[in-house]
């Protein structure tokens, strides 16, 4: 019996109100094919997570508790150094697909290890939004290829990282769309020559360009943004427009080379919201709920050295702020920009070698538990309410 070919279709970060409401109007005319010929629904990701998280939930198809990415930067096992996270525990679907007799191909899932062998070929970090490694492959020939014919990243390497900037100035905004609308045409274009190579059962490829649009021009199509300007469009049109645009054109080259026979799915595994987050607050909260004396006199150091408006001055007491993790009874991780994560120093959990601070179990309950009443008396939204409730809840079972 013949299995029908898959080719499988990400756009990162694209946002389903945007894509559902120019479907509508006609502007996305092939995606729009799609959703009204298929099936289609609405995908749920891990609450409180970013896209490390949300990735690689998708390719090992396993919760972040198991699979243990939950930043691109966590705290090291049984230290407090924090290290660029590269161990995932849990393998990708398509390499139990390989093993199988299954012949895949797999370019740019983000977020992802490039697997040791497969039957096919897999492309890691070639045009992805942040990268975790520079651009390889297996075999190690394909990767080199597609470099070598269609180029490398334009916007997401050195020596320019353009969808990190803090804020893109507003002069930038063309040229920056313009070399997103690049990198799609050429991973298209690469994509179009891979698929036509060998013969495959599962083809699963990326875009990433929703994801950079979104980082610095989401005012332009988001109501609730502070800078939101309506009829305030560019003289070539809507930048983001544009960019979605593009990928709709992308999805149809790429379909139109496949076949009618061939099962597509296309996703997004994220969306896209105006950040309105306290989370660059929380360290600071968790600074004075500490009762410590050492952490008291550092506080008084940070207000001080806060005056001097030094770069250096910032760094240096950002990693004297690591320095002191274990001293303090929680401290805040490395997490992501939408939400905040807490670490409470455990006893028996950390290292051994720290005594001060540390909280037996029930202990470290009682000061979250604490901490958290305090905030509820500063804090009445119902939003906030249900997220205590939740918490302890989950904390008692």
């Amino acid at each position: 019996m013949s299995h029908p070919k898959v080719v499988v279709i990400g756009l990162d970060s694209a946002d389903r109100n945007l894509v559902n409401r120019w479907c509508d109007t006609g502007d996305l005319p092939v995606l729009r094919s799609i959703r009204d010929r298929g099936i289609s629904g609405v995908l749920t990701t891990p609450p409180g997570l970013g896209d490390d998280a949300v990735w690689a939930s998708f390719y090992t198809a396993v919760s972040p508790g198991r699979h243990g990415r939950y930043y691109h930067r966590q705290l090291r096992p049984g230290s407090y150094t924090v290290d660029n996270f590269r161990d995932v525990r849990h393998e990708a679907f398509w390499e139990a697909l390989s093993r199988a007799g299954r012949k895949v191909a797999i370019v740019d899932v983000p977020k992802c290890p490039l697997s040791k062998s497969l039957n096919g070929f897999q492309v890691t970090d070639w045009l992805v939004h942040g990268r975790d490694h520079a651009t390889s492959s297996y075999p190690p020939e394909v990767g080199r290829d597609l470099l070598r014919r269609f180029g490398d990243d334009h916007t997401d390497c050195l020596p320019e990282y353009l969808c990190s900037m803090d804020q893109m100035p507003v002069t930038q905004h063309e040229s920056f769309v313009e070399r997103l609308l690049d990198g799609t045409n050429r991973k298209t274009l690469g994509v179009l020559d891979l698929l036509g190579r060998d013969e495959w059962d599962l083809f699963l490829v990326v875009f990433k360009e929703a994801h950079g649009a979104a980082h610095h021009l989401w005012h332009l199509v988001d109501p609730t943004h502070p800078e939101y300007r309506a009829g305030d469009l560019s003289e070539s049109g809507n930048l983001v427009k544009r960019v979605y645009q593009a990928l709709d054109t992308a999805i149809g080259r790429v379909l139109a080379g496949v076949g009618v026979e061939t099962d597509v799915i296309v996703f997004s595994d994220l969306g896209m919201a105006t950040n309105v987050t306290g989370e660059h607050l929380l360290d600071e909260i968790l600074l004075r709920l500490d009762s410590s004396i050492t952490i008291s006199l550092w506080r008084r150091l940070q207000n001080l050295s806060k005056r001097c408006k030094s770069s250096q001055i910032e760094r240096a007491t950002a990693l004297v702020n690591r320095k002191l993790y274990r001293y303090r009874s929680a401290f805040q991780v490395e997490h992501n920009e939408t939400s905040g994560a807490i670490r409470v120093n455990v006893r028996g959990r950390e290292p051994r070698r720290i005594t001060m601070a540390l909280l037996r179990p029930l202990q470290a309950f009682a000061w979250l538990n604490a901490a958290i009443g305090k905030g509820k008396r500063h804090f009445t939204c119902p939003a906030v309410q249900r997220f205590v409730t939740l918490l302890l809840r989950n904390d008692c079972k």
